[in-house]
């Protein structure tokens, strides 16, 4: 009987190796290249984190904890293979590959930095609050000369412009500017072989047209969220509270809103269901 006891633990223990081993995959580097910069650290220290490493950077003890696998040993001598040794020095001269390469859009910086996403309204609406994210977009900033015509007559005499993505047949702006009696916009600009095909809003409020609604019977306001792959627009249907004071006569709630995600890819722009 106690053999067969001992028989049962050594079964389970390899039982239980053996599946946490396959649950580790080893990337290639084509697979790596598709990866941004914070993925490629939480894949390095992946390999840490299987060995039961507490890790010192808040970011990645935070994530690790989230994982069912994860058991952190605090006696743990961590001893890496020749193939761990490997893989890890791969991904390191990925992320210097890329940290060296000059960026000249929104993509590429993320990729550097890796809380640079997602963007939101609040990050240009207050630079004063978020002056990180808008100082790093500086590399992916269009020069004013260097603007397609119709980008630039859209800015209503002035603003700034950044490339989103780094394609070279098809380009996605970011506008920013000042229109509707100084009030802040923010518009996406879709150009294809520099000829500008669409604009799309991300920022503004149909109570800046004539016949836009307003807080009484109801109006919208657009707002979005660029992340790493995608695009996200929010129409947000809004009206006065219900038995308002004097003091919240202006103050406003969400009746419904509704979203649309974009794909911006090398052929163009796509809706993402």
């Amino acid at each position: 009987m106690k053999k067969l006891h001992i028989l049962i633990f050594f079964l389970i223990t390899f039982l239980c190796n053996a599946q946490e081993s396959e649950t580790f995959q080893y990337l290639n580097i084509t697979e790596m290249k598709t990866k941004t910069m914070k993925e490629l650290r939480i894949l390095r220290n992946e390999v840490f984190a299987r060995k039961g490493y507490i890790f010192k950077s808040k970011d990645l003890q935070e994530y690790f904890s989230k994982q069912i696998w994860y058991k952190p040993n605090p006696d743990s001598e961590i001893q890496l293979s020749t193939k761990e040794k490997t893989y890890i020095n791969q991904i390191k001269n990925l992320e210097k590959n890329i940290s060296q390469n000059t960026c000249s859009c929104i993509t590429c910086i993320g990729k550097q930095n890796i809380d640079l996403f997602p963007l939101i309204s609040t990050d240009f609406l207050e630079v004063d609050n978020s002056s990180y994210k808008y100082d790093k977009l500086k590399p992916a900033q269009v020069n004013s000369t260097d603007m397609n015509p119709i980008v630039y007559g859209n800015l209503c005499g002035g603003g700034s412009v950044w490339n989103i993505t780094c394609f070279t047949n098809i380009k996605y702006q970011l506008m920013f500017y000042e229109c509707h009696s100084n009030n802040l916009l923010l518009k996406l600009a879709v150009l294809k072989d520099d000829k500008s095909i669409d604009f799309i809003e991300l920022y503004d409020s149909s109570l800046y047209d004539e016949d836009g609604g307003n807080i009484i019977d109801g109006f919208y306001d657009v707002d979005f969220k660029l992340n790493e792959n995608y695009l996200e627009v929010y129409k947000i249907y809004r009206k006065r509270i219900d038995n308002p004071t004097e003091e919240t006569q202006f103050d406003t709630k969400e009746i419904r809103r509704e979203v649309t995600r974009y794909g911006l890819s090398k052929n163009g722009l796509v809706i993402v269901k």
